[in-house]
């Protein structure tokens, strides 16, 4: 679907990807979201899969700005290490769940990424 009603009753909303700047931790980073936008009010609604993409988003951009590692590389090295999510805990000393976090939009802290960057290399 690329329109919806505009909830404030003034016509179509159509699907729109848009650079946004968001704040995350105090640090400006700048990501591309999808969202539909009224023409008329301006404005903006989004699903719950494009509102867990645009978290995603901002949560890698600001990886990327502090130089921590991302979801995406997390789980590369991983599976290029041929590790589990269970030995990568292990290995860590960490639960399961948090590598699953890590790997989708929780940011690790620093000390975590250090760890994470001196068992995956």
């Amino acid at each position: 679907m690329t329109t919806k009603k505009c909830p404030c009753g003034k016509g179509l909303m159509n699907l729109t990807s848009r650079d946004k700047r968001a704040c995350f931790n105090g640090v400006d980073v700048d990501v591309t979201s999808d969202a539909y936008v009224c023409p008329c009010c301006g404005i903006e609604v989004g699903t719950v899969v494009q509102a867990s993409a645009a978290q995603k988003a901002i949560a890698d951009a600001y990886r990327r700005k502090t130089v921590l590692l991302t979801g995406n590389e997390i789980r590369l090295l991983r599976t290029e290490k041929g590790l589990s999510i269970k030995q990568l805990a292990d290995l860590m000393n960490v639960c399961e769940a948090s590598i699953q976090k890590w790997e989708s939009c929780i940011v690790q802290d620093f000390q975590m990424d250090r760890l994470l960057r001196r068992v995956l290399q």
